[in-house]
């Protein structure tokens, strides 16, 4: 039951659940079975705590529900990013609003949710509509209602933008075949939709200058 209570502070299912069923079972049936299970629960927890549920970049534990290939991305602890690094120098801080952009799976916009907090809002953009669902279940399993997460792209004019389906996808600047069109938004309509940012945080895959004229 100890151990259940230290995970539901972290919000890891596997542990309380575990350790719920292990407290259950020292009671009503077997202690030694109880036991056992309690200490495989411990030793999930424990093994949590160390990184396989990893820690993002100074901001402690952040679930991440991608799996598949972008575990290998996403799946590991991570040092702060000198970019986050950088801006927190100056504008990103709590309660500031901030457009990421690229915003893929949503691990860098939950690391800028942490920081900028409860009275902050951060709107996360991202085109692939694959990256976008992981990135709402990402939100979701970490509570981070500060967290907006848009479908589309970044571009220089509303309207729609051709895409070139890949891995992260890329904006289509010529002709073949894998495309598909998305959504696409300006900085400005951003802005008229969600309040003026405070910091800009954008990969765009070689898309930078086009989005920022």
């Amino acid at each position: 039951f100890l151990c259940a209570l230290f995970a539901m502070s972290c919000k890891e299912d596997v542990p309380i659940t575990t350790g719920m069923l292990a407290g259950y079972i020292f009671l009503r049936w077997n202690r030694k079975d109880g036991v056992a299970l309690g200490l495989i629960s411990l030793l999930y927890f424990i093994l949590c705590m160390k990184g396989i549920i990893p820690h993002y970049s100074g901001q402690g534990f952040i679930r991440f529900g991608g799996g598949g290939w972008s575990s290998g991305w996403y799946d590991q602890d991570w040092p702060e990013l000198p970019a986050i690094e950088l801006v927190r120098r100056h504008r990103l801080r709590e309660g500031a609003v901030v457009f990421n952009l690229g915003a893929h799976q949503g691990v860098v916009g939950l690391i800028l949710a942490k920081i900028v907090g409860r009275t902050g809002r951060v709107v996360a953009l991202e085109a692939m509509s694959f990256n976008a669902d992981v990135a709402r279940r990402n939100r979701d399993m970490n509570d981070a209602p500060q967290l907006t997460v848009v479908h589309g792209a970044i571009a220089e004019q509303n309207g729609r933008l051709l895409f070139s389906v890949g891995l992260n996808g890329v904006a289509a600047t010529g002709g073949g075949w894998g495309r598909m069109a998305v959504d696409a938004f300006t900085i400005d309509e951003l802005t008229r939709r969600h309040g003026a940012p405070d910091v800009l945080f954008m990969d765009v895959e070689g898309y930078e200058c086009r989005a920022l004229r």
